[in-house]
């Protein structure tokens, strides 16, 4: 389902960081006082705002490739389709 999706998008940096970089209100805990205050705390310069700007760099140095992904995802279309016996 879309909400599904989107639940998963939002966990995406926590099991690439492998730790929480985003925290997660759901249901209960998204309550307007908690999210205002967790707002107003990465609005500043805190501990929970370096942590989470710290957590998406590591998200972005594991993402990086040394070439480009649709390159990479073509080549292992194309070695499994030789290896299927399939000319390509």
């Amino acid at each position: 389902s879309a909400s599904a999706s989107r639940y998963g998008a939002r966990r995406y940096p926590t099991l690439i960081a492998d730790y929480a970089v985003v925290p997660e209100y759901i249901n209960e805990l998204a309550r307007p006082g908690s999210l205002a205050r967790w707002i107003e705390r990465l609005s500043q310069d805190t501990l929970e705002r370096r942590g989470m700007l710290e957590g998406f760099d590591l998200v972005w140095q594991r993402l990086r490739t040394d070439r480009p992904p649709g390159e990479r995802s073509a080549e292992i279309v194309l070695d499994l389709l030789k290896s299927r016996g399939r000319s390509v």
